[in-house]
């Protein structure tokens, strides 16, 4: 019959172990989470759903990305790709879209009327079909293919 594991004959096996505390400072100090953050989360993947949920042109998704504060809009776009996208529009920081789910020809800022498709392309702003926007001025469109870093 073998002997109960403790914490002494555990030490005594194992030395190296000590009896030091336990350091805590990676659960609650906010400068090691940011370094996490970006060391580690904004070089991951993150799931966002499922391509099932996105079956037909136009069908999109918002999410909440809690570790970024971002909310994020997932779309299957008129070139049958899924792309994502920030929900924010990029001159007052407006949600783009509220619904969690449906079906977009394009996505509209409710404060500037400002208007892109799908696919990323911004074509009408101030209730002007005739104005255009840089992609520039527009950043919304996040990355649809792995981090590079």
């Amino acid at each position: 019959m073998s002997e109960p594991i403790t914490a002494l004959n555990l030490t005594a096996k194992y030395p190296e172990l000590n009896h030091d505390p336990v350091d805590t400072d990676m659960y609650w100090k906010e400068e090691l989470f940011l370094q996490e953050k970006d060391k580690i989360f904004s070089r991951a993947w993150h799931c966002l759903g499922r391509v099932e949920e996105l079956t037909e042109v136009g069908s999109f998704f918002k999410r909440q990305m809690p570790t970024f504060n971002l909310s994020v809009i997932v779309v299957r776009s008129t070139d049958n790709e899924i792309k994502a996208f920030m929900n924010a529009c990029s001159h007052r920081g407006n949600d783009v879209e509220l619904a969690d789910c449906g079906k977009r020809k394009a996505f509209t800022c409710k404060f500037r009327t400002a208007s892109g498709s799908t696919g990323g392309s911004l074509f009408r702003g101030n209730g002007s079909s005739s104005q255009t926007f840089c992609a520039q001025q527009w950043p919304h469109h996040l990355t649809t293919s792995p981090p590079h870093h």
